[in-house]
């Protein structure tokens, strides 16, 4: 029996259609407010290919090599800042101003008020665990918590006696390492593998850019995110929640836009240039003492060692709080003051300010002292993406744009993640409900404008499809389609095709068309390690939750995990598989035999 030919599918021909769609119908479309109408047009009609970065681009090599550039020059402007700022500091240059000194003493006292004068050792280690992503020695594919325990761990050598005085605060999971290597001794030389450093990569940022990342040592990782989770906590009280920041953002930036009361500022390359000598006077000595022994000294680019005269580049979990550190204290130290002469900023000054990262809003009037303070401390003003004249009827933060109070982001159209039917068929579905999506908060209910091109969109998924997965509106955008409370409009764009839920098993297993379970690799190597996450999981808890929350189901929850073993393996380019969250006899199986009680 001869099978039956599969139709071709051609990503970039489906989003190529899609724009000009797009851009028909918002030229013919007739609003209250024609201005912002046509802003939107010619926004979408710029962006809607600027993030397509195919997996098989043959000009990728040369975007790494640009991206590899801009950081090598980033670097070299950071060391001659950092001369400079030590030589302003000893009075040896007269372009330091006096204004300049006085901001940066306020900004001082600031992380001091914000830090306190040293870090509390006992809630750092509570908060320090493994992060996502990959570490040295540990691949992408298996980098969960049981893979980066795999010794020896990769760390610098300013970092290995931290991780000592940890394991020495940590006896479970010394514990549990003595178990998992009965046989092995764990002395230094087995439980430590010394690199200079970390190594530079670069990830897709955009059609013709890429953005350079550091895959740091695993211990190092460790520890830089307790640091980081701890200075995001001393934030809060300040009003820098990281968690809910961005919302936040979103909002301010959608009033500024109407009123222009607060300007947003954007940084280039703003993590590169957190420099050393700038936190060395910024931070309080004992604070800049354990950031700097947690962070990787250089960095490999390319087979060669450099020097990192920033405290890290992206890739150290601590990078991200400490320049949303540094930017709040510069952006309060500008606000004006009752007493010019006082160096302890008022209450109220906090309140103006919000940053998250290199993303800042701030008073408009304060905007220009803020921007040349910053360029001042070695920071690159994104002239074209920061708006404080009250003529800019446009606002941008956090990746929301805002015209005169309407949302005119556009929908940027991102290239699959590899050619495989099954990741096309996750791409259609996402690229389906971010379209629905972003022109539902930008038109509104105008279906007539964006019909056509969900049309577009549903026509292929219906054609190469047989039958259609429909998801809750809160599960990934890949895994099916949603509705977003408008049921009958989305089914009848694919013609009475059958839809076909998610499925949970026996076991409660919920499966998408993109996860599965799978047995772990090393089941009595992950089960000692996710059992001493668990409990530690559980002491982090205990810091929070007083005795009427403690018989919350959350916190049961937490409890029960430590019963639960389980690994997570990442495949097919970022795709995620999960264990079953009720595992049973099916570890038992899988060889696991060592039940802990």
């Amino acid at each position: 029996m001869k099978k039956k030919k599969r139709s071709l599918f051609s990503p970039m021909e489906l989003v190529v259609n899609l724009a000009l769609s797009l851009d028909e119908s918002l030229r013919n479309v007739t609003t209250i407010d024609p201005e912002s109408t046509e802003f939107y047009r010619r926004a979408q009609q710029g962006a809607s290919l600027k993030k397509y970065v195919s997996a098989t681009a043959s000009d990728r090599p040369a975007s790494s090599a640009a991206a590899i550039a801009t950081f090598s020059s980033t670097i070299c402007h950071l060391q001659r800042f950092n001369d400079l700022f030590c030589s302003r500091q000893e009075g040896e240059n007269p372009l330091i101003y006096e204004q300049d000194q006085a901001d940066l003493a306020t900004a001082r006292n600031v992380c001091l008020q914000i830090l306190g004068p040293d870090p509390d050792m006992d809630r750092w280690f509570y908060y320090c665990k493994h992060g996502p992503n990959s570490s040295l020695g540990v691949p992408y594919w298996d980098s969960g918590t049981s893979a980066k325990w795999t010794l020896p761990l990769t760390v610098t050598e300013n970092c290995m006696g931290t991780m000592e005085v940890y394991l020495k605060w940590d006896p479970l999971l010394v514990e549990m390492l003595e178990r998992t290597y009965p046989c092995a001794v764990l002395t230094r030389d087995k439980l430590f593998q010394v690199v200079r450093g970390s190594r530079l990569t670069t990830v897709p940022k955009t059609d013709q850019t890429d953005r350079c990342i550091a895959i740091e040592p695993t211990a190092n990782m460790f520890l830089q995110q307790g640091l980081g989770l701890l200075m995001s906590e001393l934030l809060v009280p300040f009003g820098i929640d990281i968690q809910y920041q961005q919302e936040k953002h979103r909002l301010l930036a959608e009033e500024s836009s109407i009123t222009r009361k607060y300007a947003t500022i954007d940084f280039s390359s703003a993590s590169d240039c957190v420099g050393n000598e700038l936190l060395r006077y910024l931070l309080p000595p004992k604070w800049f003492s354990v950031v700097n022994l947690v962070r990787s000294p250089e960095v490999c680019v390319e087979g060669t060692y450099v020097e990192l005269p920033c405290i890290a580049t992206m890739g150290n979990a601590t990078t991200f709080v400490l320049e949303t550190l540094v930017f709040f204290a510069l952006a309060v130290a500008v606000a004006p003051r009752m007493n010019s002469l006082s160096r302890l900023p008022e209450w109220q000054s906090f309140k103006r300010v919000s940053v998250f990262g290199d993303d800042c809003i701030l008073p408009s009037e304060d905007a220009p002292r803020f921007m040349e303070l910053a360029s001042r401390c070695g920071f690159l003003v994104n002239e074209t993406k920061s708006f404080y004249l009250y003529d800019d009827k446009f606002r941008e933060s956090c990746g929301a744009d805002f015209y005169v109070g309407r949302n005119v982001r556009p929908l940027y159209l991102k290239a699959p993640r590899s050619e495989k039917p099954s990741v096309l068929r996750a791409w259609r579905y996402s690229l389906f409900n971010g379209l629905l999506k972003r022109l539902r908060s930008s038109l509104g209910d105008l279906n007539y404008v964006y019909a056509p091109a969900l049309a577009l969109v549903s026509s292929e998924i219906v054609r190469h499809d047989g039958v259609i997965l429909m998801v809750e509106d809160s599960d990934p955008d890949d895994a099916g389609i949603k509705c977003f409370g408008d049921f009958h409009r989305v089914y009848r764009l694919f013609e009475g095709r059958p839809f076909l839920p998610m499925l949970t098993d026996e076991h409660g297993t919920v499966h998408y068309h993109r996860y599965e379970s799978v047995p772990p690799r090393r089941g009595k190597f992950v089960h000692n390690i996710q059992y001493w996450n668990a409990v530690k999981k559980m002491g982090v808890a205990d810091l929070f939750v007083d005795d009427k929350e403690r018989d919350s189901s959350c916190y049961l929850s937490v409890i029960s995990f430590a019963r639960r073993p389980f690994n997570v393996l990442k495949r097919d380019r970022g795709y995620v598989v999960r264990l079953a969250t009720n595992c049973g006899q099916s570890w038992f199986r899988c060889g696991v035999t060592d039940e802990v009680t």
